[in-house]
């Protein structure tokens, strides 16, 4: 089916493509571009890194924070990724070394704050309910203490983890005390939940 696209006019755009079987969507995709201007500061042929269907890399974040001027950067860490063992194995941080390094190096050039979000109700579930995931933070940040210095404690626990109370305790206090014990000077970012309760 061919897909007719407005004018290439400097703004953002997002197309809502939409199989039908009669009356009933079967598939749906939804994409997101913009046009730049003669003149605009941001020239995606010049970003470092790269992007995906997920996202864009921790540098070329790094990068698009300065040029909208956000002021901050996040790396979520995927814990399926580290743990080719499953969580009864060690931690393999490979899989984030170089994306971490590279964010942290510009983020540093551009002056942008690098965070790194650490769970978010996947297999590192398993860690707060055996009582580790205190000594894994703790491994986390002593790895990486030296690029990143803001520790974010789950990702929208109102709707990946359970109530307030029984995050802050099983989550966020373990995560603040391992975060401080390999690094006193990193600052923690905890709650930060999907809507408004």
């Amino acid at each position: 089916v061919p897909l007719e696209l407005l004018p290439a006019v400097p703004g953002p755009y997002q197309i809502d493509v939409r199989l039908f079987q009669g009356d009933h969507a079967i598939a749906a995709q939804c994409v997101d571009y913009s046009v730049g201007a003669p003149g605009d500061e941001l020239d995606l042929l010049t970003l470092p890194g790269s992007w995906n269907a997920g996202g864009v890399s921790g540098d070329r974040g790094a990068a698009l924070a300065s040029v909208f001027g956000m002021g901050g950067v996040r790396i979520s860490l995927d814990w399926s990724q580290m743990l080719p063992d499953g969580t009864s194995g060690p931690t393999d941080f490979s899989a984030y070394d170089a994306e971490i390094a590279a964010a942290s190096q510009e983020a540093a050039a551009m002056h942008v704050q690098l965070s790194v979000q650490v769970g978010s109700g996947g297999p590192e579930l398993a860690f707060v309910n055996n009582g580790t995931w205190g000594a894994r933070v703790e491994q986390v940040v002593e790895h990486w203490k030296s690029e990143v210095h803001y520790w974010e404690a789950w990702n929208e626990p109102n709707a990946t983890y359970g109530s307030p109370q029984s995050y802050v305790q099983n989550v966020l206090a373990p995560f603040y005390a391992a975060v401080k014990a390999a690094d006193p000077t990193a600052q923690v970012i905890g709650g930060t939940v999907g809507g408004m309760d």
